[in-house]
């Protein structure tokens, strides 16, 4: 026969267990970096100087929370500028965000963006501007932790690098007018 005593004993140990197990899980998980932490610090910039503008520590701060509060509202600025079609302003505050926060990858990624607005608005683009493009997107597609940043990484560095070998042979085939519309393009950045 069964007691009542011997059935809420065996589901207290029950739950018990089962609290156990989730503690002790949830105290291993938080050992385990995340995803994004594990992947993302591979952004580094790869040591390039995207700007040498200093950063505002009179408004912002000091310190590092001063150059991430900055890099965050340039990058926000940025963005918005890059929709609006003001894409010379863009890129010069996307590329201090990115300075000051070269890590981050959404700043490399809204940078990559604006620089390939920039490329894409020209009849005949700049080539240091659209190797820079091409830099800037490959190092998203190979170093972002967000898949679909991963792929538009690897779908824009494509389509760029199409961009660039068709450059290149007009170039060939072209010189003289190459080097005429090089010299009334606008000023390299």
């Amino acid at each position: 026969m069964i007691d009542s005593s011997s059935i809420f004993r065996s589901v207290s140990i029950s739950k018990f267990c089962k609290t156990l197990m989730c503690m002790s899980a949830l105290s291993f998980a938080s050992q385990l970096p995340s995803l994004a932490d594990a992947i993302s610090p591979a952004i580094t910039g790869e040591g390039k100087v995207y700007s040498k503008e200093a950063a505002n520590s009179a408004y912002f701060g000091t310190g590092v929370s001063g150059r991430m509060t900055e890099a965050s509202t340039l990058r926000f600025e940025g963005e918005q500028e890059t929709a609006d079609g003001q894409l010379e302003s863009a890129i010069k505050k996307l590329r201090k965000a990115v300075q000051l926060d070269p890590s981050d990858p959404t700043g490399h990624l809204l940078f990559a963006r604006a620089l390939s607005a920039r490329v894409r608005e020209t009849k005949l683009p700049d080539e240091a501007l659209l190797n820079q493009a091409i830099s800037e997107w490959k190092l998203i597609w190979h170093h972002d932790a967000d898949l679909l940043d991963q792929y538009e990484g690897h779908r824009e560095a494509r389509s760029l690098g199409k961009l660039q070998k068709a450059l290149a042979k007009y170039k060939e085939q072209h010189p003289a007018e190459f080097q005429v519309a090089q010299k009334q393009a606008p000023e390299k950045m």
